[in-house]
């Protein structure tokens, strides 16, 4: 029943498109003349239609009616720094729609935006930043605020990747950067604390600020002064 309910709800899409675009006008009962059109029909399917297509489960002729210009978007896993300006924006409107201002991402979380895979897309991330937003107190989204999920899945991707011998440097300096933002996020960015941080990991404060540096860290006495670009 199901399956007959899609296969008319489809004919008459595809009629719709032919209608609508390629004759570019219709007929009016009501007022027992033609009117013309000029419409263009934007289509979009997280789903591999062409696939669908070859295996009978999508009519062939309504694929290549709307298959004009076709745009593929990467799943967000493979969109590199575009994750970031994303998870910028859904921020930006969500501080808007719930009157909060004064909020951002510490950069620890934007890190981990970057690494994890986003199996939902752009829908999970939606969500993951609504629930960080309803859960934070103050003006700095951290790891405490995002679903325990997400941190314990992004945890398990570095511990698996451990597992292979070409991403293990890279992985481990992942792992010391992120250790280090953490210290910074709890002890402050004063040199004082600075020293302190120094001290808990057994090394000097020249050695530490050396690390900071390394890993593309600006030294600095604020959060925004502090974390640069890695």
């Amino acid at each position: 029943m199901l399956r007959t309910y899609l296969v008319t709800f489809l004919i008459r899409i595809l009629r719709f498109a032919y209608k609508m675009v390629f004759r570019s006008q219709i007929y009016c009962d009501d007022c027992n003349d033609v009117i013309a059109l000029d419409v263009r029909i934007i289509a979009a399917s997280n789903k591999n239609l062409k696939s669908m297509v070859e295996k009978n489960l999508f009519r062939k002729d309504l694929y290549y009616r709307l298959n004009v210009i076709p745009i593929n978007l990467p799943n967000l896993k493979e969109r590199g720094d575009d994750v970031i300006i994303l998870a910028e924006h859904i921020l930006k409107a969500l501080r808007y729609r719930m009157n909060k201002q004064k909020i951002f991402f510490d950069y620890p979380v934007l890190d981990l935006f970057k690494r994890y895979e986003w199996p939902g897309n752009i829908r999970e991330m939606e969500n993951v930043i609504e629930y960080a937003v309803n859960f934070c107190n103050g003006d700095v989204l951290k790891y405490e605020h995002l679903p325990k999920y997400i941190v314990e899945e992004s945890h398990d991707m570095i511990r698996e990747s451990l597992d292979s011998q070409d991403s293990f440097k890279s992985t481990l300096d992942v792992f010391k950067r992120d250790m280090l933002l953490e210290y910074l996020d709890k002890y402050g960015y004063s040199t004082e604390s600075k020293r302190k941080i120094a001290k808990d990991l057994g090394m000097s404060l020249s050695t530490l600020y050396r690390k900071l540096q390394g890993m593309g860290v600006r030294i600095g006495n604020s959060h925004n002064d502090s974390v640069g670009d890695i």
